[in-house]
Formats: C-alpha cells, sequence, structure tokens
C-alpha cells in the first residue's frame, strides 16, 4: 500500500500567532476573567472570532459543570466536544453529535447531563428509560380536544423527544421495538406521527446506561450515537470531596453561559472553519476500509494466535460494518470539535487518532467465543494491567484497541 505523506503545517501558511495576553481580553462575561489554561504557551494562529467563539463554548462551559461535578474530566471532555460537533451528515439534515456514557451507578453521569440543561436556556426534556416506556411516549400522539366552539377532533401532543437537549437516562432499559423511535430524530432531526406528518426537531440527544444492560441497544441505534464514553468511578480523593461538596448541593446556582441558538451557531462555525486536508481524509479512509475487513487477509494474526484461535475463527459478528458511510463524517466531526478546543482551525493527525477509539468503540460487535471465559484467560494480566478488571467489558475494550492498531500500522503513513 502506497504510504501517504502527511505534515501537520497550518493549511494557510504562516499567520502571526495570538498570545494568551491578547486571548484574554476575548474572554465572555460567563469565565470570570479566568483564562483557558488548555490555551496554547505559543500562542494560537485563529482568529479572534475562533477564539472567542471556543473560550464561550468549550471554556466557558467546562467551567460552569465544574462548580457542581467532582473530577470525571475525560467525561466532561468528550460531552463538551460531542456537544459542539456534527454528527452524520443527511442531504436535509446536518446531524448532532449524540453521546452515549456507560459506567457504574452514581458516577455522574445524570448530574452531568441535568447540569448541561440548567446552563443553556433552550428546551429540554428527560426520558426515564424503563420496560413499560412506549413508543408514544417518545414521539408523542394524537388525543382527542375539544375546542372553544365545543367542536371535537384530534390533536398532537409532542412526546418528550421534543427539545433542544435531550436526556434519555437509563436508556438500555428500553425495549428494543420502543428504541426505534429514536432512530429518525438522531439521523434526519424529524419526528414522523401516526398520521403520516413529519414534525422538524434537530436534538442533541444523551443517552446514558448502568454496566448492567436490561436490553441490548439496536445496531442502528448504537450507529446514530457519535461517541460511547466509559466512566470510570471517581477516585478516592474525589468521593471525599463529593461529601463536601453535597453538604451544600442544594445552594449552588448555576448561571446559563448560552442559548440554543448560540450553540447551532458555534456548531456551524467549527464545522465550516476548521479544515480537514486530504492527506488526513484519504488516512481515514484507508483505517475504516481496514477496520470494516478486519477479519480477512491475516491482519489478526497475531491476536489469533494470543486468544488461541484458529483462522477460520471471526471476531466479529456477521454482516458487521463498524464504521459505515454514516460514522466517518461522525469521525471528522469529532476530530474538527477536538481541534477547535486546541485553538487550532486544522485537523492533525493527533486528532484522528485520539478520536478514533470512543467513536469505533460501539460499532465493533464481537462474537461470544473472542469474549468468552476461555479467552479472557489468555489475556488475563494484560486486562487487569490495562482495565482492573478480566470481564467482557474490558475483554471487547481490549480487542476494540488491539484492532485499532493493527487497522492504523496497515494504512500506511509517512511524517514529513
Amino acid at each position: 500500500m502506497r504510504p501517504i505523506e502527511y505534515t501537520a503545517t497550518p493549511p494557510q501558511g504562516a499567520r502571526r500567532p495570538i498570545s494568551c495576553a491578547e486571548a484574554e481580553k476575548l474572554l465572555p462575561k460567563a469565565c470570570e476573567g479566568e483564562m483557558d489554561p488548555r490555551f496554547p504557551p505559543r500562542g494560537s494562529t485563529c482568529d479572534p472570532e475562533f477564539i472567542r467563539n471556543v473560550l464561550k463554548a468549550h471554556w466557558a462551559l467546562r467551567q460552569a459543570i465544574k462548580k457542581r461535578l467532582v473530577g470525571q474530566e475525560s467525561m466532561i471532555y468528550w460531552l463538551i466536544l460531542a456537544f459542539f460537533a456534527y454528527g452524520e451528515r443527511q442531504p436535509k439534515n446536518l446531524g448532532f453529535g449524540h453521546l452515549l456514557l456507560t459506567g457504574h451507578p452514581g458516577s455522574g453521569k445524570t448530574v452531568l447531563a441535568e447540569t448541561l440543561r440548567e446552563l443553556y436556556t433552550m428546551k429540554t426534556s428527560r426520558i426515564q428509560g424503563g420496560p413499560d416506556t412506549m413508543f408514544s411516549d417518545i414521539t408523542g400522539s394524537y388525543v382527542l380536544h375539544i375546542d372553544e366552539n365545543g367542536k371535537r377532533g384530534f390533536k398532537f401532543v409532542p412526546g418528550a423527544i421534543f427539545g433542544d437537549f435531550v436526556n434519555v437516562d437509563e436508556i438500555t432499559r428500553i425495549t428494543p421495538r420502543v428504541q426505534s423511535a429514536f432512530l429518525e430524530v438522531m439521523s434526519e432531526g424529524t419526528v414522523t406521527d401516526s398520521n403520516g406528518i413529519t414534525h422538524k426537531n434537530p436534538a442533541f440527544i444523551l443517552g446514558t446506561s448502568n454496566d448492567e444492560h436490561v436490553w441490548k441497544l439496536l445496531d442502528a441505534l448504537y450507529d446514530r450515537f457519535m461517541l460511547t464514553v466509559r466512566v470510570e468511578l471517581p477516585t478516592a480523593e474525589d468521593f471525599t470531596e463529593i461529601l463536601y461538596r453535597t453538604q451544600d448541593f442544594h445552594k449552588v446556582k448555576l448561571e446559563p453561559v448560552g442559548t440554543a441558538d448560540d450553540v447551532m451557531k458555534i456548531r456551524k462555525f467549527f464545522h465550516e472553519a476548521v479544515t480537514v486536508s486530504p492527506e488526513i481524509r484519504e488516512l481515514m479512509g484507508r483505517v475504516t476500509r481496514t477496520i470494516d475487513t478486519i477479519d480477512g487477509g491475516g491482519l489478526l494474526r497475531d491476536l489469533r494466535a494470543i486468544l488461541q484461535l484458529s483462522e477460520s475463527d471471526e471476531f466479529l459478528q456477521p454482516g458487521s460494518v463498524p464504521l459505515s458511510g454514516r460514522s466517518l463524517p461522525v469521525w471528522e466531526g469529532i476530530s474538527r470539535s477536538k481541534a477547535a478546543m486546541e485553538y487550532r482551525d486544522y485537523v492533525t493527525l493527533g486528532d484522528i487518532k485520539q478520536t478514533l477509539l470512543p467513536v469505533v468503540r460501539h460499532r465493533l460487535h464481537f462474537k461470544p467465543n473472542v469474549i468468552s471465559q476461555d479467552a479472557r484467560e489468555c489475556v488475563q494480566s494484560k486486562l487487569r494491567t490495562r482495565f482492573q478488571g478480566t470481564g467482557k467489558t474490558e475483554m471487547a475494550e481490549y480487542l476494540t484497541q488491539e484492532i485499532i492498531r493493527v487497522a492504523w500500522d496497515h494504512a500506511g503513513l509517512r511524517k514529513v
């Protein structure tokens, strides 16, 4: 395979960097005069409008969240990236960066979602997942309506999915039949009611789930989430701080840092302002094709040997296509958002490498034999060292990381 020559220089040539002192003058009021420690020490080559948007979006939101949430830096980081990113691209809709948070109960997932609802002046709603959740609870239904003249008719009452931001708590407790209610709105930004009338509803969906999966999510629903983020338990120091912080939890008042219009404008701005080079896109295409065909061609020969599997043993479920035409733009979208957070208006190799794992994590559906007890015993020490556990979840994470490593090596890259 022909190697791709890659260089991480700004696409528009040399530009005079804006220093940290100059950027401080662009701070919004919500930042309370405190500068973002992530700002590059050597300055940013972006224009003032770009820096102002980063400070208004990423930095102001992170500051506000940290007033309530203890620790969980990784979860907050990926939430902010997804919230200001465009996901899949449809002819009539640029999809949002819907996010799925999974992890132990009590790790702050729902607190983070509820905090985000407070920080933006927008229409928000919450869906509490359960086995008795109905399709109409989510999308809405027609009810008998009597107007002021006594005339009877049916009126559409929107369901909980209607809003700018929707928190779907315990999404894996919703039955697979009802899960399909999310597909249209997450992909196309619309909801079609039982009379066939389509209602426009561009919503950002934040799903949360415990490790106890009552129902498996539909593959099509998994594919509509931009990222899946594994939420770790707080550290001992964080648990101690939680006790102090929650003593006066009810007294913490958060001021809004923006509106729904602000979010939409900043998403669009980053989508148009952050460039992706032809070399980066070619590399993304190669990695995507490699992962989609990873079971063939002998690329996983070493991994098969470690797990004591035969050449005929496949890793992925039949028909599994981890990175499709839907998810490839998602990968680019989150990479753009990451570049913006780091005060760059161009995507680098590091951006696409670091965003690939959360993008592909929930799109790889492994066969039972490769995450079985026998397979896990072959790499038990690695699982315990890397992930502090030896269960199926840790095994799936190990396999995902190994597949990404093999695909990346196979793609062919030469840095110049």
